[in-house]
């Protein structure tokens, strides 16, 4: 948490350097807004100055790699409505008693929300909002004793978050930003690993869970006049030119 608070301050200080930049009519009616956020962690299984444990235990690692994109589209003016497909993929490789194990965990998952958003100043945004969604996550052979281990297990998982968001505008419709979401979530096991139909103990009440986060990402803005800009004054030019 430290590390990600220090990085998102880093961010900002670096945004300053580059000047304020008018967010122009970004946020309007019938406006766009693409974004995402993406994360990748390699770990080696070693100390990496341990030469002893770096020999033995060479070819293990970890990897973690989460994105999500952003879709949007202004219904009135500052208010968005987005949809936010997202893919998260964990391995994991090591060996036990001389044997190779390896396993994947793969998740997808798509969310819709919506974001009011606040113009605190000229470079500046904030906004306030709310997403919902659910993440399928079916299971993905591995390896178990140098032998394939079948898994055809299936699991859901729903979420809740209403998030907190800051921008700032490093040029007119490019914008970094922090997100700080408190999200309730339940995890549903559907099969197990053997396919078979998995009847859950307690209650949905019974299985929410509260996760803090605070994310990074970068969006672009897209007007709806911007997007026209062009044509029109190609369309002008070649006007003056025919009367010329």
């Amino acid at each position: 948490m430290k590390r990600t608070v220090l990085a998102a301050a880093a961010l900002l200080l670096a945004c300053t350097w580059l000047g304020f930049a008018e967010p122009a009519d970004n946020f309007q009616a019938g406006g766009l807004e693409f974004g995402g956020e993406l994360s990748v962690i390699y770990q080696p299984s070693y100390g990496i100055f341990n030469s002893e444990e770096r020999e033995q235990d060479s070819g293990e690692y970890y990897l973690y790699v989460d994105g999500t994109a952003n879709i949007g589209i202004f219904l009135v003016d500052r208010l968005s409505v987005n949809l936010m497909p997202s893919v998260m993929v964990y391995k994991r490789k090591y060996y036990s008693d001389g044997k190779e194990r390896k396993y994947t965990d793969l998740a997808l998952g798509l969310a819709a929300g919506c974001n009011y958003y606040f113009l605190p100043m000229n470079s500046l945004a904030l906004s306030v909002g709310l997403n919902a969604g659910v993440t399928v996550m079916p299971g993905i052979d591995g390896i178990y004793d140098d032998l394939d281990n079948p898994d055809d297990s299936l699991a859901l998982f729903f979420n809740l978050e209403p998030n907190v968001a800051c921008y700032y505008f490093v040029s007119e419709h490019l914008a970094p930003y922090l997100v700080v979401a408190p999200e309730l979530n339940v995890y549903r096991q559907i099969k197990n690993s053997a396919g078979d139909k998995v009847d859950p103990a307690d209650t949905f009440l019974e299985d929410i869970y509260l996760q803090m986060r605070v994310k990074l990402g970068v969006k672009y803005f897209l007007p709806e006049g911007g997007r026209f800009q062009g044509k029109y004054k190609d369309y002008a030019d070649s006007n003056e030119m025919d009367k010329k």
